[in-house]
């Protein structure tokens, strides 16, 4: 994409999001290094300054790496911010995805438990009364053996 001023520049930067953008350091309206700079602190890319443009203008190129390099810290530091946010919030789902299995899990063994404890309670009344019955055989039992 072309632009004819840094204002139309950014609007390109915007709608289209490009990795790099290549701008001249004597635009109408916007110079490169304000352009570049609002670009950057908006979508997080890098930036790239003609040097060529530099020497034509008569600016030095030592004080344009200078500009481009401040600005293109911005961009890694938003780039790394940006990267940081992410992996961040990917924790936090993976977080949250480990504490809802657990929770399940947590509620699956206590309905077990529960079922189980509701069984020995339904049983306990067989179990007393299958006790009695064999209290019973061997007291019959040996009293066959006492009589025999």
């Amino acid at each position: 994409w072309r632009a004819s001023s840094g204002t139309e520049a950014l609007a390109l930067c915007e709608a289209h999001l490009p990795n790099v953008v290549l701008m001249d350091i004597s635009m109408p309206e916007m110079d490169c290094i304000e352009g570049a700079s609002k670009n950057l602190e908006r979508m997080a890319r890098a930036a790239i300054v003609r040097p060529n443009e530099a020497e034509r203008t008569g600016l030095g190129l030592g004080a344009l790496y200078n500009e481009n390099e401040v600005v293109l810290e911005k961009a890694v530091k938003a780039r790394i911010r940006q990267i940081a946010s992410v992996v961040i919030a990917l924790l936090l789902v993976v977080v949250t995805g480990v504490l809802l299995w657990n929770l399940k899990h947590r509620e699956r063994s206590a309905m077990q438990e529960h079922d189980l404890y509701e069984k020995r309670i339904e049983d306990l009344p067989q179990q007393q009364e299958i006790r009695q019955l064999n209290a019973l055989v061997e007291g019959q039992e040996k009293e066959r053996k006492r009589i025999a």
